[in-house]
């Protein structure tokens, strides 16, 4: 059934509604995969695989708050075939959330913001810029939030009319059970390049002092000075000194 009862008495759409428009081989699929998948991008890929067989999707993005940046980044971006070759531009791009975009409209108010070319001007320049140069007939951007509060935005693209509302809801309800995964997996990613950066400062720490050792046990200048030389080719990236 595609809605259910809640504690007050009111109709709400049940999480698993948009699943019911796939095949059911394709649902038990998505279950399977689901419960094996890691990273963010894994995560968001199985969603836009579901979505994209209910509603006319051409592109997704999921954009998550970023303390601080005091806005939200982009961490996972699927365009349009056309406009594969400029997807990684956008990772990490952030929506600073004091300024005008669909994204933070959508964040700051919590709610679904729909749009058109006819009222893309009110969403400011960036999102006009996109919704052109992506070729959008429509964009839908859904506020994900969880208990603790709002967590960040998921934007919907289509370059083929419009998505239907109702289906909307039924996204935002789907989507709404997946957060606490897709957080957990952008913060597993986050202390994976943490720990990236620490090990290459240790490297580069452990280097530095192997050199201070070396020019401390030298005892002519011709020595210290190709030692030297050697050094500050590597920092400073050259192929020759003199």
């Amino acid at each position: 059934a595609y809605q259910q009862m809640t504690t007050t008495g009111q109709t709400a759409i049940s999480p698993f509604a948009i699943l019911d428009a796939i095949p059911e081989p394709d649902r038990v699929g998505f279950y399977q995969s689901f419960a094996s998948a890691e990273s963010l991008d894994q995560i968001a890929e199985l969603i836009y695989d579901v979505l994209s067989a209910c509603i006319p999707l051409d592109g997704m993005l999921f954009n998550l708050l970023d303390y601080k940046k005091a806005g939200l980044t982009c961490q996972y971006i699927k365009l349009p075939e056309e406009f594969k070759g400029i997807e990684k531009t956008y990772l990490e791009y952030c929506f600073y959330l004091d300024r005008v975009d669909a994204n933070t409209e959508a964040f700051n108010k919590q709610k679904v913001i729909y749009v058109t070319a006819e009222n893309l001007e009110t969403f400011g320049e960036n999102t006009s810029s996109r919704f052109a140069r992506w070729l959008m007939t429509q964009m839908v951007v859904v506020p994900l939030r969880r208990e603790i509060g709002p967590v960040g935005t998921l934007a919907l693209l289509t370059q083929r009319g419009e998505i239907d509302p109702d289906r909307v809801e039924m996204i935002e309800a789907f989507v709404s059970t997946f957060i606490p995964r897709i957080q957990s997996a952008y913060r597993l990613s986050e202390l994976e390049a943490y720990s990236e950066k620490f090990q290459s400062a240790n490297a580069e720490q452990q280097r530095f002092i192997r050199f201070i050792s070396d020019i401390n046990n030298l005892n002519n200048t011709e020595s210290i000075y190709k030692i030297f030389c050697k050094e500050l080719l590597l920092r400073l990236g050259f192929t020759m000194s003199g």
